[in-house]
């Protein structure tokens, strides 16, 4: 799910990609968020590049 974000899905394209109903795709957002204690998709997406976990080409 944190990948798909800093990659810079939206909500509706997440939902597609993995399938599962809207709601469902905001509560697990909401819990990426809170974990590591971001404020939002932005800081996300940082964290995200600076664990590695995505890379700025994309991948």
């Amino acid at each position: 799910m944190l990948v798909l974000i800093a990659r810079g899905l939206s909500g509706a394209e997440i939902m597609e990609r993995l399938v599962v109903a809207e709601p469902m795709i905001r509560a697990q957002v909401s819990r990426v968020l809170v974990k590591p204690g971001l404020r939002g998709r932005t800081q996300a997406a940082v964290f995200a590049y600076e664990a590695r976990l995505v890379r700025p080409n994309g991948r």
